[in-house]
């Protein structure tokens, strides 16, 4: 990560931000708990109906957060973990295809995802998806670069993030828009993505993860760190924003269950310019929050974690 700092806060910075990042994910399951992600003390937090706060285990330096239908969580970050149904602590999973390397991401029938490519060579951008007792096939992608089509017709550039849809579709972070790619392989670009995923200034227009979400109706929720806001993306690419953060908070993960919207938020912008007042935020202040939006729109803060 590039980090811009002022001279007087270069030093202390920068051991700090070694290992931080904004921490996207956040999940309801079917009983109404919400898990999420808390990278600056690498845990996974479930939240509990009766509002109890509970810790799934420590050392978890994750982002990506996914559940499969039988209510098993799996957690993506520097290696990947699961919590299985009813369990109080994420136990380290491995690889269901070794040769392939960590998992991506899995579907809710319990599919697994893994990426080929080099970003860094910019070679190759390709999802590759292992069945439960199966062999790994190509899904989709094919060669570097950005291009719709189903299957190896379709071309991703570095995918960085990634959400499932109510309908089965996986959504995914390709350089500055999101790609909608279907259960069949066939990848669409998500009109509006880029404004609503946009950072700013010239060092850090760079590709940053956004959480985001999708809902039952094909609206796309970006939460935005750099706008200190959610925004919502209509199939027609009609952009607006339905919760904004207020500062020092920034918004980082965004869950969707029904017509209610989850809402992560850190206390400071880990990708955004130093100052002193952020600096307090990453040293001192290592605040996170969860917040509920209602379909009515009113904005609730469920728990702060200190």
């Amino acid at each position: 990560m590039r980090v811009a700092c002022t001279a007087v806060v270069a030093l202390c910075l920068l051991p700090a931000l070694a290992e931080a990042h904004v921490g996207t994910g956040v999940v309801a399951d079917a009983e109404g708990r919400i898990y999420f992600t808390d990278p600056l003390r690498n845990r996974i937090w479930r939240l509990e109906r009766d509002a109890r706060l509970i810790s799934l285990g420590e050392d978890i330096h994750a982002d990506g957060l996914a559940l499969t239908a039988d209510g098993t969580l799996y957690v993506f970050g520097l290696r990947v973990w699961r919590v299985p149904p009813g369990a109080a602590r994420a136990e380290v999973f491995a690889s269901p295809d070794p040769k392939l390397g960590d998992p991506w991401t899995v579907d809710r029938e319990g599919n697994f995802y893994f990426l080929r490519g080099d970003c860094r060579a910019k070679q190759g951008s390709q999802l590759w998806k292992k069945p439960p007792g199966g062999e790994a096939v190509l899904f989709a992608g094919s060669d570097w670069g950005q291009a719709d089509g189903q299957g190896s017709a379709a071309r991703f550039t570095c995918l960085n993030a990634w959400v499932w849809a109510p309908d089965g579709a996986l959504y995914v972070r390709d350089g500055e828009t999101i790609r909608r790619v279907a259960p069949d392989g066939t990848v669409t670009t998500v009109p509006g993505s880029a404004e609503a995923g946009a950072a700013e200034e010239k060092e850090y227009a760079l590709v940053r993860t956004m959480g985001f979400a999708i809902d039952a109706r094909g609206n796309v929720y970006v939460a935005n760190y750099w706008k200190r806001a959610v925004l919502k993306v209509t199939p027609e690419g009609k952009v607006s924003a339905v919760l904004e953060s207020g500062w020092p908070w920034v918004a980082a993960g965004v869950a969707v269950a029904g017509e209610e919207l989850y809402v992560v938020e850190n206390l400071g912008n880990f990708y955004g310019p130093s100052s002193i007042l952020s600096a307090v935020s990453w040293i001192g202040l290592r605040a996170r929050r969860l917040r509920k939006v209602a379909a009515d729109g009113t904005v609730t803060t469920l728990v702060t974690v200190p």
